[in-house]
């Protein structure tokens, strides 16, 4: 098997023992068990022991993966195991007198002991159980990463194994707790439990002290944060369009796409919308599925710039023939008000590609009211602008007939279907990798 090399044992670690399997004691055990399978033995009483030793288990979990205890790798009596390398305790505070009297025959000089436990002031009561006389080495457990194996660290005369964390702790522990938090990525403490220093180091306080608590914040932070992403992707994609319709218009020499007061009905109206519902988008539990992101990855990546200038381009190509078409059937006045009609219109539209990366079928086109709402909204302002006597006078707009303003609804409409069949094909792609 491997060798497990931690600080502070004075030789690789080869036999390790588990003393207690329930809560986060299981957790840990099957975590050692998914890498180091057979030197790993369980010490376990009562009912769950008795069905462990007879059975086995084979334990699934969507957050930590699976893995299988064997019947042989479960006794009710420690001292069949001889002088283990590593034990872990995993019992609560009243139960540290059995636990330290199951624990003599196998704790040897060399024996690394390490008390997983509610607080990591049991440690030091463990240690005068055991006739030691000294603390033992400290543990301080915090949630790990999704799959993540065990990680154990020295801090000085203490060692951490990032499980969870402690309720009280002495001066000592009190340093290897804020030194952990601090060490890591996002450093959690127990809102009830934790002690007030730990809660200055972490990164996150769980009111609760609910383990669950921590999926849900994950959720919601990815959620908040794609949203954000999706906005901008929305905004400055749409923002491109406009930028590549008036470039192109001035190198071949053409009167302009768009008069000032469409472009300001363009942001402070049509574009505000939809960008408020994007960022309203409810969070899915597939955002648990992605990669952690870098800390230091810049918001707007390479993927995200190369999609703003594509789906820019490809709105620019439908305004473009909007304009053409105008400017061919009756001249500069009418090219102008189709262009105009054409962006909106397709921004309009484009508010629902933006709101993931999977395509609107897999998103469900009714799972956020906002977006239906922000496009109806839109619909309703660009129509009042374009019929409404006044109105379509002060916003420079010219009259057109029933077969242009059709035309002007399947250009919009056209960057969203070739836009949503590369999403399509996307989310195929993404569902054969997974098998």
């Amino acid at each position: 098997m491997e060798a497990c090399s931690i600080a502070g044992a004075s030789r690789p670690i080869r036999k390790i023992t588990v003393l207690g399997v329930g809560g986060v004691g299981g957790l840990l055990a099957g975590q050692l068990i998914r890498k180091y399978g057979d030197a790993v033995s369980l010490v376990a009483r009562g009912a769950r022991g008795e069905h462990l030793r007879q059975q086995g288990l084979t334990i699934h979990s969507d957050l930590y993966g699976e893995y299988t205890v064997q019947p042989a790798a479960v006794t009710a009596d420690p001292a069949e195991l001889g002088v283990q390398d590593l034990i872990l305790v995993s019992v609560k505070y009243a139960q540290l007198e059995t636990a330290a009297a199951q624990l003599a025959p196998i704790v040897g000089p060399d024996t690394l002991v390490l008390p997983v436990m509610n607080g990591v002031h049991t440690a030091a009561k463990l240690g005068q159980l055991l006739g030691k006389g000294r603390m033992l080495q400290s543990v301080i457990y915090v949630v790990s990463s999704a799959g993540a194996d065990y990680s154990i660290t020295q801090y000085g005369d203490y060692t951490t194994i990032y499980l969870g964390e402690g309720e009280r702790a002495d001066e000592a522990d009190a340093k290897a707790v804020c030194e952990a938090l601090k060490a890591a990525d996002i450093g959690c403490a127990m809102g009830i439990t934790g002690t007030e220093v730990s809660k200055d180091a972490a990164s996150m306080i769980l009111a609760d002290d609910n383990f669950a608590t921590i999926v849900k914040a994950v959720v919601n932070g990815r959620g908040v944060y794609t949203n954000i992403k999706n906005s901008i992707n929305f905004l400055l994609s749409g923002n491109m369009a406009g930028i590549l319709c008036v470039l192109l218009t001035s190198i071949l020499g053409l009167s302009v796409p768009f008069a000032p007061v469409h472009l300001l009905f363009i942001n402070l109206l049509t574009d505000s919308l939809p960008a408020i519902a994007i960022g309203v988008e409810p969070a899915t539990g597939g955002l648990l599925d992605q990669k952690p992101r870098d800390p230091k990855e810049p918001i707007l990546t390479k993927g995200l710039l190369g999609k703003i200038f594509a789906y820019g381009a490809i709105i620019a190509a439908a305004v473009m023939a909007a304009y053409f078409i105008g400017l061919r059937d009756s001249g500069a006045e009418l090219a102008m008000t189709m262009a105009f009609s054409t962006l909106t219109l397709a921004r309009l539209f484009h508010g629902f590609n933006c709101r993931g990366i999977p395509s609107i079928f897999r998103i469900g086109l009714t799972t956020n009211k906002a977006s239906i709402g922000a496009f109806f909204a839109g619909v309703v302002l660009l129509a009042a602008v374009l019929f409404i006597p006044g109105l379509n006078t002060l916003f420079e707009v010219a009259p057109f007939t029933m077969k242009e303003i059709g035309l002007v609804v399947l250009l919009a409409f056209l960057p969203t279907v070739v836009i949503q069949i590369y999403k399509v094909v996307g989310d195929a792609v993404r569902a054969s990798r997974r098998k």
